[in-house]
């Protein structure tokens, strides 16, 4: 494995502070469908290039500023000759800008571009590709409490991820989509999206966004729940309401917890 390899694998944004972890061989080789897998979109794979190529972008662009971003001035005895003939031609010479303006213009080509630079980044590791629980009994030994792995984009080898105590993760959702939750890792200061839309499998099978959040939120028992996914489980367990009183709980339920996520 190459230094960029190894550096794009280990790299952690700054609010992922949870390091990655060598998975053992039993699960690394595991045949079974995961509780929940997706393929990365495509642009997951280009997003060092993406991220390089917008900085190089950026210095370019800003050197080109500072060094060659000028303006006309016009000859003092230009302007007095044409006071006296206004259609006379203008006479003078291409001088830098002001300092301050090249500055600024600066400040944003490398604020902007390297904000996209990040924000590609971030998005590329915020992207679960895979998430499994093992309980007692399992493959390898979990020390006797259940297990999550969880796997995102930039982990392009089976033999990394994440492998963390389900009781130390959470599981949240918001009430604006049903095709997407939201995982956080023990150690972590920011969540990981899980997205259950067309091509994300749940135990090898394709179902709907509904079916498939329901089908993790099943598997979720001694893991934490924030929000809507809280509620969610609560009228799993209680059973399918469409309309009456206890919906109204249901609903009225949702409002409150959504506020939490």
């Amino acid at each position: 494995m190459s230094r960029l390899s190894r550096f794009a694998l280990h790299f952690r944004p700054f609010y992922m502070t949870t390091p990655a972890d060598v998975l053992p061989q039993a699960i690394a080789e595991l045949k079974t469908p995961p509780l929940y897998y997706r393929r990365p979109p495509l642009w997951t794979h280009f997003a060092w290039v993406v991220a390089i190529g917008a900085i190089g972008s950026a210095i370019n662009m800003s050197d080109l500023t500072w060094e060659h971003w000028k303006q006309f001035v016009e000859d003092e005895a230009s302007i007095e000759a044409r006071k006296v003939d206004p259609n006379r031609e203008q006479t003078g010479k291409w001088e830098l800008r002001p300092w301050y303006q090249r500055a600024g213009l600066c400040g944003l080509q490398l604020g902007g571009f390297t904000m996209l630079a990040v924000v590609v980044v971030l998005m590329k590791y915020r992207t679960v590709k895979r998430i499994d629980i093992f309980r007692h009994g399992a493959t390898f030994d979990t020390g006797g409490q259940p297990l999550l792995l969880t796997q995102c984009a930039h982990h392009t080898s089976p033999i990394y991820g994440y492998m963390r105590p389900l009781r130390q993760c959470t599981l949240s959702a918001t009430g604006a989509t049903e095709d997407t939750l939201y995982l956080t890792l023990a150690g972590d200061r920011a969540d990981r999206k899980i997205n259950l839309g067309k091509g994300a499998l749940i135990n090898g099978k394709e179902l709907s966004p509904a079916e498939a959040r329901a089908a993790i939120l099943a598997e979720w028992d001694e893991g934490k729940l924030k929000g809507v996914a809280r509620a969610i489980k609560e009228e799993t367990n209680m059973g399918a309401w469409k309309s009456g009183p206890v919906k109204q709980q249901q609903e009225q339920r949702r409002k409150a917890l959504e506020k939490e996520a």
